[in-house]
């Protein structure tokens, strides 16, 4: 199965996802069909109502012939021939039996018409009442457990439809409504055993079809969800969760436009679901129709104003188009809404605004919480396990020409394989290209489970014995985290893809270093953090150093002038950190400022804020993007890197040192606003770390007015770049592997994970 990442980028940027979380939808929103409020039933052959974890569940208002049949008990028989005089007896019996069943029937209809009304509690009672009566009685106790699951009281929902199963467990109807009780439980395996029971019995139930693929999107076995609910859909077309369920599983697999048809379908028939409009957001987002999204987007909020994520991911389009309209109060507002406890973000999505730690932490809690299924109840003890070697999982859907290939390919290769044995999981299959097979030649064994659930892929981590468990995604896209609440390994590792806490104790250690978690923000971080020296980010010393950059016409710059340049991803830019290039460009006579042009939406937003500005729209250049060779090699045409505030260059920064361009940083209070500053303390160049705006700028200036001293920081860069600690790849494996060395005796000889700091080996 192919699991594309939204608006695939060249391999010097990650991608940042912005569609709501397939696992988490807000309860007051009339959601997809995996994640629901109960909305007022409308009577039906079969009736469907939806649990407040988005099952679809059946209340049964009358049932077929073979439904009957199914629920119907077996007929008593006698065990011999009795005489004739008991037979007057039997009938009187028999007679007593039939009143009591036509008592039954009155007060089961009436309850029903009390449920389907939505008065529960009334409903209820009449159950009960008849339970009284005849303790085996199906409907009422299916009814009972339908109930408790509309109510939320789940764990008291599979209680009473497993004591309706244990007198009937042919009813499908049934199981659908166990399995949506035991997916609010996250119980996910027995969930999806449930809904597989239901149409072993009933290949025909839509229900079932849509909520199996709503557990396999779930599973993220994103393939056989659409497979499932196009069979939904072939048996009810005007379905709209199946609909809903298609557009989800569509979206995750990157088939976007057909997702978004699927989207309109559901629109079309309940024109105010919200999150319809919301994951319609996310596919054009990922189409770079910006505007178009971010109108599905406001058209969600207006459905319900207090969804959860949205408004973190409108804020998102609007910093990557540079929309900076009123973009101070869109600040405030969605940082007030983070602290007031509500869901207004993912974690990547709050990183480029001027966020707290605290806040990132808040947020990355809440989401790991409601995106994941349950830890595993009875994790495996895994201490005093011997062997010659520890081994060493990395997981992440990365495995191809993307940033992250390219910093952890150095390390990979050389790993001492006389201490570890490594192996590669490969979470999302990607077309085979050079950096991959390079990866794969670098590993013990590379594994694709892309086709495997989160559950059996830490199973399948765990039988092969996988020591310590590193995630290379955190919240980048495409990642799953649910893979680590299962245990995949006795140590689990939050590395180099996420710059911020994952804000779960699943997650035991962080590999940092003393400048990205220095002690201020030390608390806002859930994992113990390993503090490695130097820079905490992997680099590989064979990549090649650029030669013969392209001129600057070639490249659209003019032939002379100073150059500041910032190949940063266009959301991370702000206003703030504009005025000062922008002033920058004021004081420097025929100076340029070259960017990296995401869309034209964005290159015509920058050009009038520079007018708005007094700058004219041409010293305003936009680059566009190249493969990772030619990207290296442009740098020579720029005079110094101007970093971003907020979420500040990390492989681009390490990108433009290599090439021997100088980077400059302001140190922020957020991991990802200081990776920079780290990266520079590790090259030798702290003078270039500002401590403030009002420093960023002064050097600035002061570079580009002094040539000299320019100089000087480029020869010293492209002397002793190479060969500094951040670009020293054995060196830096030598620590990590030291690290590695101390999480697995830290746990074999106490148990719990601590706080440490590597020497450097």
């Amino acid at each position: 199965m192919v699991r594309p990442s939204a608006g695939q980028r060249p391999c010097h940027h990650r991608e940042t996802d912005v569609s709501p979380p397939r696992h988490r939808v807000p309860k007051t929103v009339e959601a997809p069909c995996h994640m629901r409020r109960p909305p007022a039933p409308a009577p039906s052959r079969l009736e469907r109502t939806q649990d407040n974890t988005g099952g679809s569940i059946g209340i049964g208002s009358h049932y077929t012939r073979d439904e009957r049949e199914r629920n119907r008990p077996a007929a008593p028989r006698l065990r011999t021939n009795r005489d004739a005089e008991r037979r007057p007896r039997l009938a009187g019996l028999k007679h007593r039996r039939g009143t009591l069943a036509m008592n039954n029937a009155t007060a089961f209809r009436t309850a029903l018409a009390l449920h389907q009304a939505g008065r529960l509690d009334d409903a209820c009672k009449i159950y009960e009442e008849i339970i009284a009566g005849d303790q085996d009685h199906f409907k009422s106790l299916h009814h009972l457990g339908i109930v408790a699951l509309q109510q939320g009281n789940y764990l008291e929902a599979v209680r009473q439809i497993d004591n309706a199963l244990r007198l009937n467990p042919n009813q499908p109807l049934a199981h659908n409504n166990r399995g949506a009780a035991l997916r609010a439980l996250k119980r996910n395996d027995e969930a999806l055993a449930s809904f597989e029971h239901a149409l072993a019995l009933d290949p025909n139930h839509a229900e079932a079809h849509c909520n199996r693929a709503r557990m396999l999107i779930d599973f993220c076995l994103f393939d056989q969800a659409v497979a499932n609910c196009d069979r939904a859909v072939a048996l009810k077309p005007d379905y709209v969760d199946a609909h809903d369920n298609r557009g989800v599983a569509l979206h995750e697999l990157g088939r976007h436009e057909e997702a978004i048809a699927s989207f309109d379908q559901v629109i079309a028939l309940r024109p105010h679901r919200a999150t319809a409009y919301a994951y319609r957001g996310a596919c054009l987002s990922a189409l770079k129709r910006h505007r178009e999204a971010i109108a599905s987007y406001s058209n969600a909020i207006a459905c319900t104003p207090d969804i959860d994520f949205v408004p973190g991911a409108v804020l998102f389009l609007t910093l990557e188009i540079c929309d900076w309209n009123g973009i101070d109060d869109k600040f405030t507002t969605l940082l007030n809404q983070v602290d007031a406890g509500r869901l207004v973000s993912t974690p990547p999505l709050l990183l480029p605004t001027p966020s707290s730690a605290a806040q990132q932490q808040k947020i990355a809690a809440r989401y790991f919480q409601e995106r994941t299924s349950s830890p595993i109840s009875n994790p495996p003890d895994f201490r005093n396990r011997h062997g010659d070697k520890i081994h060493i999982g990395y997981f992440s859907t990365d495995f191809h020409d993307h940033a992250i290939a390219i910093l952890i390919a150095g390390l990979l290769e050389t790993h001492d394989r006389s201490q570890f044995e490594i192996t590669g999981f490969l979470l999302a299959r990607r077309p085979i290209d050079a950096a991959q097979l390079r990866l794969k030649t670098a590993m013990d064994r590379f594994i694709d489970v892309s086709d495997m659930s989160d559950q059996q892929v830490a199973k399948l981590s765990r039988e092969l014995k996988i020591d310590i468990a590193v995630d290379l995604n955190g919240y980048t896209a495409n990642s799953r985290p649910g893979i680590f609440t299962q245990r995949a390994a006795p140590i689990q590792v939050n590395y180099l893809g996420y710059p911020g806490t994952m804000g779960t104790t699943c997650i035991d250690y962080i590999v940092a270093d003393q400048v990205v978690i220095p002690p201020h923000i030390r608390p806002y971080f859930t994992e113990k953090v390993t503090y490695l020296p130097h820079s905490y980010q992997a680099n590989d010393s064979k990549r090649p150093i650029p030669h013969g950059a392209p001129s600057r016409t070639e490249l659209g710059l003019p032939e002379s002038g100073f150059v500041f340049c910032c190949f940063n991803n266009s959301y991370k830019l702000t206003p703030d950190v504009f005025d000062i290039w922008v002033r920058l460009l004021g004081s420097i006579d025929g100076s340029t400022l070259w960017l990296l042009g995401e869309n034209e939406t964005m290159t015509g937003n920058l050009r009038a804020e520079a007018r708005k500005r007094g700058i004219p729209p041409d010293r305003l250049v936009f680059a566009k993007r190249m493969a990772q060779a030619d990207h290296l090699a442009r740098h020579g045409a720029a005079d110094l890197f101007l970093d971003t505030f907020y979420y500040g260059a990390h492989t681009t920064a390490s990108d433009a040192l290599w090439a021997g361009l100088p980077v400059l940083t302001k140190l922020g209070n957020t991991f990802a606003s200081r990776v920079a500053a780290s990266l520079l303390t590790a090259v030798g160049m702290p003078e270039l770390i500002a401590e403030d705006a009002a420093a960023y700028e002064r050097i600035a200036l002061e570079l580009a007015t002094r040539p000299e001293k320019l100089a000087r920081l480029k020869q010293r860069l492209l002397e002793n770049g190479a060969s500094s600690p951040l670009f020293d790849t054995p060196r830096f494996t030598r620590n990590i592997e030291a690290a590695f060395r101390r999480m697995w005796e830290t746990y074999n000889t106490k148990g719990m994970p601590e706080d440490f700091h590597v020497e450097e080996a």
